[in-house]
């Protein structure tokens, strides 16, 4: 049986569980569930890096789905941070709390080197793909567009692309709060102009207010959706 003070240990918080848990659990020999919180996690750097690459069928829809895959998985990081000792020790994986204690060095030890390494990477693909886009501001803003377009044409096999770039473009020299003027033009306007207009409108309005719920009131409130 262990002492208080190593009951205290094994309940405690863990830092190498909460930063990086699938190395922790790997390294404690938690490996079922290790492949299953590491296969999350390279789910989320897919997910966030396919834009980068233009890939056909990266919606705008994935910045969303990313923010709840991230929600999940820092929730299981603190998870992983206060049960994982206890887990482990409950596992009988260690004969002893001085063992589990002295395998938790190499989890500090994993974490670091994963961490460096990881921004290393990191820092290499934002070099690789994002100075482009921040020495050519309107590389960028096309490049959303491309892909609200391939959003939109997934959706509507009828969509014209170019009435869509139309209205896209003039969205973004629309104020957030659009105008009686702006509307009855809208309701001229072809139904692919409308829909270019309301993507570049929702993005605009979630870098200003980034809130899902006020962006699509505002949408609804102007009466442009038919």
């Amino acid at each position: 049986m262990p002492t208080v003070e190593e009951l205290k240990y094994i309940k405690s918080w863990s830092w190498g569980g909460f930063f990086v848990p699938w190395i922790f659990l790997f390294i404690n020999k938690q490996k079922k569930l290790a492949w299953k919180i590491l296969i999350l996690f390279v789910l989320i750097q897919i997910v966030s890096f396919l834009p980068f690459f233009n890939i056909s069928g990266t919606s705008l829809s994935m910045i969303g789905n990313l923010k709840f895959l991230n929600i999940i998985y820092f929730g299981v990081c603190i998870w992983i941070g206060v049960r994982g000792r206890e887990m482990v020790w409950d596992n009988k994986v260690y004969p002893s709390v001085e063992e589990l204690k002295t395998k938790q060095k190499s989890v500090t030890k994993f974490n670091w080197i994963f961490l460096l390494s990881f921004w290393i990477i990191c820092m290499a693909l934002y070099m690789s793909f994002a100075v482009k886009y921040i020495q050519n501001p309107a590389a960028l803003e096309n490049q959303i567009m491309e892909m609200a377009l391939s959003d939109a044409k997934s959706k509507d096999i009828n969509l014209n692309q170019d009435e869509f770039k139309a209205g896209y473009s003039f969205a973004t020299s629309t104020d957030i709060e659009i105008s009686t003027s702006t509307k009855v033009m809208l309701f001229s306007k072809t139904d692919s102009y409308r829909k270019g207009f309301l993507y570049s409108y929702s993005i605009f309005c979630m870098d200003k207010y980034d809130n899902e719920m006020a962006c699509t009131k505002k949408i609804l409130e102007a009466g442009i959706v038919r």
